[in-house]
């Protein structure tokens, strides 16, 4: 296709300079048809503006005439989107609306991401063609505006939180994703929480800075609740004393956008959308948390390595290296818990959001201090830690250890294959108590508090050699090869075995006491007999 500027030499070629059309396609490098083309509709075109008595110059004629030229390809057919490509961006916009369904719309796939995900199958495809093709399908989308702004290294960094829903283990679950954005950077760092509450606001910012290695001067939030305390006047807010506390301790300093103002920090805003579209607008399917955020990382990982044209042709990660010597200095771990008391009840446990965690049985009706964190929480009494659990983020749970049960269930064995904490053991305990303690309960007992001391793997390997030399399992057995495990071919507990032993150890001290005695014949045949 010629450009409009070559149309306009090729008419003024021939209408004023004279020249043939031959001549104007070897001068220009066109075809001969092209140059015809061109003319002729000049030509037919003028005719029929005089044909109406329009009196116009012929200067004024070519501007009016001469326009891009244009092809008409109403006729052609697509060679690159294929009916199989079309059929994957039906099927994409399918699961979005599944993802609309479920309440998850922000984890659609959008235009570029369906873009990638054809490239990586193998499709040879521009994303302008994809675009045009998925706006057929689905219209067009308002894309929003944000002002670029220029930061210096170290100085201000942002944090959002974002909605993601994940099928974990085959249930659909809420997650709040706390992410963090560098604003010079634009380095990307996020991780996936259960709940939107100061302990995890808290935790993320501790992860982030000791994942970067040092402290952003400032850090910008909108004007969430775990940030905000109190609107003081139309552009002031308090901050929250966590937040004043955590700030104080690392050295940074805050600063709020005003009230539906998302542009000012654009960076997260963006990257908030960015990272759940990459992470998560494809794969939802997790067997549990920990492996969620691990593929999280991954993503992350890839997406802070890509080379940017607008960072001076380097990589979110590399620009990060360069800011670190501005960074504040990293102090040890700020402690995160939230510090409780809680009185321990009947059942010994203690509720925390509605779910129970097990004690020690013998701290029933006592108060124990218990802390907090995102992922476990410790229990503690007389400064003594009693117990430690992993956080439930459950509705109305029960997290069970047996072994604070141990004088409880001395006292009561029967209740033991019944008990709530029996249904928490492993499958392994629970074989083992089938197999060896279904008659025994009480010794049962005893043996989860040898694993206690001792831990299971241990254990197991003891009733694996117990097997083997065709001994007896029970508590008394494990606990004397679990103490004596240099002597352990000594213990034999078949009568037949004891007595064989008992007969080789008094011919062998016979022999040895008649080699002494050479003289007494008597005892040379009694230690030779």
């Amino acid at each position: 296709m010629i450009s409009m500027s070559e149309k306009h030499d090729v008419l003024y070629k021939y209408f004023y300079d004279g020249l043939g059309k031959q001549t104007i396609a070897k001068q220009m490098g066109l075809s001969k048809n092209t140059v015809k083309k061109y003319i002729t509709s000049f030509e037919e075109s003028k005719e029929k503006l005089l044909k109406k008595g329009v009196n116009i110059s012929k200067d004024k004629m070519i501007e009016m005439m001469v326009e891009e030229p244009k092809y008409d390809a109403s006729s052609r057919s697509n060679t690159v989107v294929t009916h199989e490509m079309l059929d994957k961006l039906k099927a994409f916009i399918t699961e979005n609306e599944r993802k609309l369904s479920l309440g998850i719309r922000k984890q659609s796939m959008n235009a570029q991401t369906m873009y990638e995900s054809l490239i990586d199958s193998g499709f040879k495809v521009s994303y302008p063609t994809v675009v045009r093709h998925v706006r057929k399908l689905i219209g067009d989308r308002k894309n929003e505006a944000f002002i670029k702004q220029i930061y210096e290294y170290g100085e201000v960094c942002e944090f959002d939180w974002g909605e993601v829903k994940l099928e974990i283990a085959g249930k659909l679950k809420s997650f709040r994703m706390a992410a963090f954005a560098t604003a010079k950077g634009n380095y990307r760092f996020a991780v996936l929480y259960r709940k939107e509450q100061m302990q995890h606001f808290l935790d993320a910012h501790v992860k982030f800075f000791e994942h970067v290695g040092g402290v952003y001067k400032t850090v910008v939030y909108d004007n969430m609740k775990v940030a905000v305390a109190n609107f003081v006047g139309p552009h002031e807010k308090e901050a929250t004393v966590d937040l004043k506390k955590i700030a104080l301790y690392y050295g940074f300093n805050y600063r709020f956008c005003n009230v539906r103002s998302g542009n000012e920090k654009g960076h997260v805003e963006k990257s908030v959308e960015y990272i759940r579209q990459q992470a998560f607008s494809g794969n939802i399917r997790f067997n549990s948390d920990e492996d969620a955020n691990k593929h999280l990382e991954a993503v992350l990982a890839k997406l802070n390595n890509y080379v940017r044209k607008y960072l001076d042709n380097k990589s979110p990660r590399e620009v990060l290296e360069d800011e670190k010597q501005y960074l504040i200095h990293l102090l040890p771990t700020y402690d995160v818990a939230k510090v409780t008391e809680l009185r321990v009840d009947k059942y010994s446990t203690i509720i925390v959001e509605g779910n129970r965690y097990s004690v020690p049985d013998t701290l029933v009706g006592k108060f124990v201090t218990v802390k907090i964190y995102t992922d476990k929480l410790n229990c503690y009494y007389d400064k003594n830690e009693v117990a430690s659990h992993t956080r439930n983020y459950g509705q109305q749970q029960w997290t069970m250890t047996i072994e604070h049960y141990k004088n409880t269930l001395l006292k009561k064995p029967g209740a033991l294959p019944g008990s709530l904490a029996f249904s928490q053991l492993s499958e392994q305990l629970k074989s083992i108590f089938t197999e060896y303690y279904k008659d025994a309960p009480k010794d049962f007992v005893h043996l989860i508090e040898l694993i206690s001391e001792n831990g299971v793997n241990k254990i197991l390997s003891v009733i694996d050699k117990l097997k083997q030399k065709h001994i007896q399992v029970n508590t008394e057995h494990i606990k004397v090869f679990v103490n004596n495990t240099d002597n352990i071919s000594y213990y034999i507990v078949n009568k037949d075995d004891v007595n064989t032993e008992i007969e080789k150890n008094c011919r062998n001290a016979l022999k040895t006491y008649g080699s002494m005695l050479t003289n007494d014949s008597e005892l040379k045949e009694a230690a030779n007999a």
